[in-house]
């Protein structure tokens, strides 16, 4: 019985058409339709309704070759292509009984996937990333970069402009860090780009300006958050360190929560804040209290117990190399806040769309968002400084920043 509608690709089947099986019956087509779940085969990331993305998510596989026997008296062909017609190579009783067990495989799969994460966040990933526009890249400084042979020569010579002053459009993959950060695959690395060398990104229109809204101490925060507590303090750190007591500084906060989120040693935070002994740890005590990270490791390590995985506030499966303590904790933030920030740049992307539509979104760089912003809209972008995130009842904080007001010369 097929409750969802879905199209299997005529280069899975073998066949001139594709498949699609709804609950009133198959029917077959020369095009897949739009807005219904597509297997191929192949993971499209930026499509929104890719079955084999969702399989991917979910750590779920789904057989679809045909049997062994035929594929093997086929090697020398598939060598040579990796569409085949089964339909014609295969015994028509054979073909008959693949299509129905690939079809009620994807049923069962269908049935027992949540398809909840992939529609409350990777859809909307998908419609930031889509929303990217090629960067205007300044020649001049480019080439000066380039002259010089500096050490980070390669990441600067994926911006290079092409004859109209742009970079190629950057491509993200999803699947590139266990967490769901973002790696980048072609096109210019803004991930590896250095500091020093963002001015050659400049802005398209004259007194134009390129910007970047980052949240604040995201990860960090999502910790907070999943303790209940709540901060619109930009400066998060300097707010613990005030709610701790007197005597703790910003530095020692920070160091602490750094170290609650990233796993170094008790002897390593010693060593950075002078302290050691009782002193040291009451100190540690004291910050794992205020997050009280151990009951957020209890309902993970209780999620991995069930599940062989993580799983993120938004539902997201992540697979860890090793089950510590600090992976744990550490893996939930990050996976939590990849999901945040793309929920949120998400918001930000559609009502800019709306209001100020000649704003270019340009870069995603982890939990920033780098924007090519017309005179016009820069005090509108200014004055970003929060967004509400589905999932949780606490601001996330945003800070923004001027990169570069230079046009090219």
């Amino acid at each position: 019985m097929v409750n969802t509608s879905f199209c299997i690709d005529l280069t899975v089947l073998g066949t001139e058409k594709h498949l699609l099986c709804k609950e009133s019956g198959f029917v077959w087509l020369s095009t897949v339709p739009q807005n219904t779940w597509h297997l191929s085969g192949n993971i499209k990331q930026e499509s929104d309704w890719c079955l084999d993305t969702v399989l991917r998510l979910a750590g779920k596989t789904i057989e679809i070759s045909p049997p062994e026997k035929f594929v093997n008296s086929m090697k020398k062909f598939t060598e040579e292509s990796d569409v085949l017609p089964w339909q014609h190579l295969m015994p028509q009783s054979a073909h008959r009984a693949f299509m129905k067990n690939l079809v009620n495989s994807v049923v069962v799969a269908i049935d027992n996937i949540p398809m909840s994460y992939y529609r409350s966040c990777w859809v909307p990933g998908n419609g930031v990333i889509r929303s990217l526009k090629q960067a205007t890249i300044d020649n001049v400084k480019w080439r000066a970069i380039i002259d010089a042979c500096v050490p980070t020569m390669g990441t600067v010579k994926t911006f290079r402009p092409d004859q109209y002053g742009l970079a190629e459009k950057i491509v993200y993959d999803r699947f590139g860090a266990l967490t769901g950060r973002l790696t980048v695959t072609d096109g210019p690395n803004i991930m590896t780009l250095k500091k020093e060398y963002r001015d050659i990104i400049v802005p398209s229109t004259i007194n134009g300006c390129i910007m970047c809204i980052d949240f604040a101490a995201l990860e960090a925060r999502v910790l907070l958050y999943e303790a209940g507590k709540r901060c619109e303090d930009p400066d998060l750190y300097g707010m613990i360190a005030r709610e701790l007591g007197k005597g703790v500084s910003r530095k020692a906060a920070k160091a602490a929560v750094i170290s609650e989120l990233y796993g170094s040693s008790k002897t390593a935070l010693g060593k950075v804040l002078g302290l050691s002994g009782k002193e040291l740890n009451v100190f540690v005590k004291q910050v794992k209290t205020y997050f009280n990270t151990a009951e957020l490791l209890k309902r993970v390590k209780k999620q991995f117990v069930e599940t062989g995985k993580i799983v993120n506030r938004y539902g997201r499966h992540v697979v860890i190399d090793e089950p510590l303590d600090h992976i744990m904790i550490n893996y939930y933030a990050q996976s939590t806040g990849a999901d945040v920030a793309l929920l949120g740049f998400s918001k930000i992307v559609n009502e800019l769309s709306l209001r100020a539509s000649n704003v270019k979104p340009l870069f995603l760089l982890h939990d920033g968002l780098f924007l090519d912003v017309p005179e016009e809209h820069i005090e509108t972008i200014l004055k970003i400084d929060s967004v509400n995130i589905d999932g949780y009842v606490q601001k996330f904080i945003l800070k923004v920043e001027k990169l570069n007001c230079t046009q090219v010369t």
